[in-house]
């Protein structure tokens, strides 16, 4: 694993702003982008636990306080890539949406234009859609099951290659088998993005709700031009029976809304489950349909 080399009077001045966060200089192993000095045992700790190198690189302070002391590993990860495709006609639009390879995803170029004024620049940034217009989408969707020593951790992790035009309330979810275990309660959320300019945010403003199925997030994707857009939902679970347990799944899901919806449409028309995320008929026309990842454990619990 790549070390990382941070300056001592950098070590120092982030440690004098972050009072709460108190590692010796001599200590740090690797200084976030939020000033969050860890110990290498903390870096790979939050590794172990499902964390990606550029979601420890903008944790926020409460997530790595929750996380860097915890013992785990990834047992099972699945991953899919989706090329998709909007067409914009007549105040409609018809989306389609296909897996595609790793090597297709990380080689695919520039968003690809049928028309190259499909796009048009408005207020504070925000990109309209005009008539007529073709959208392709690149976007990799991972479901992790992490173990830990009484538990287990459930993940769903989405990043977007190229990003969407239309910015609405979006939805992610990671579904689990209700009869044999369940969400105890223990359950986060965040979103990162960085805009062309070099500013990244990572917030956790969503609408979070448990299901008997898995647990779901609605949240608003961020207007403007951005060169990073990615989020990420987990829940731990415990066993809801008895019985030893030697096959476990986990459903990765996402749904990009395709129109404008509305904070209370996204949080309270879909439900999770062993299929991922199902909306309702309220909303199932404002969103696009991708196949689950489902990360599969093997073990005795």
């Amino acid at each position: 694993m790549k070390k990382y080399v941070v300056g001592l009077l950098l070590v120092i001045g982030s440690i004098l702003f972050i009072p709460n966060v108190k590692v010796e200089a001599s200590n740090c192993y690797f200084l976030n982008y939020n000033g969050i000095c860890m110990t290498e045992v903390e870096y790979n700790n939050l590794l172990n636990m499902g964390f990606t190198e550029s979601e420890i690189n903008y944790m926020d302070e409460n997530t790595y306080l929750e996380n860097k002391d915890l013992i785990g590993h990834v047992a099972s990860v699945s991953t899919k890539y989706y090329k998709d495709t909007y067409y914009y006609q007549d105040g409609e639009i018809i989306t389609t949406s296909e897996l595609v390879t790793e090597d297709e995803y990380n080689h695919t170029g520039e968003i690809m234009l049928q028309d190259p004024s499909g796009l048009r620049q408005g207020g504070a940034g925000i990109l309209s859609v005009l008539n007529g217009f073709t959208e392709t989408t690149y976007k990799r969707l991972d479901a992790y099951i992490i173990e830990q020593s009484s538990n287990l951790r459930y993940k769903t992790t989405l990043n977007w290659k190229i990003m969407p035009s239309k910015r609405s309330y979006d939805i992610i979810a990671i579904g689990l088998q209700p009869y044999y275990v369940y969400s105890p309660g223990n359950r986060a959320f965040a979103q990162h993005y960085c805009t062309t300019g070099g500013a990244c945010t990572t917030t956790n403003a969503a609408t979070v709700k448990n299901f008997e199925g898995g647990v779901g997030a609605t949240f608003k994707l961020p207007d403007g031009s951005m060169s990073e857009m990615s989020s990420y939902i987990y829940t731990d679970v415990a066993k809801a029976i008895g019985n030893t347990l030697t096959e476990l799944h986990a459903y990765g899901d996402y749904s990009h809304a395709t129109s404008n919806v509305t904070q209370s449409q996204g949080s309270n028309y879909y439900t999770v489950g062993t299929s991922g995320i199902g909306l309702y008929s309220e909303v199932s026309g404002y969103y696009d349909s991708i196949n689950y990842a489902n990360a599969v454990w093997y073990g005795s619990w």
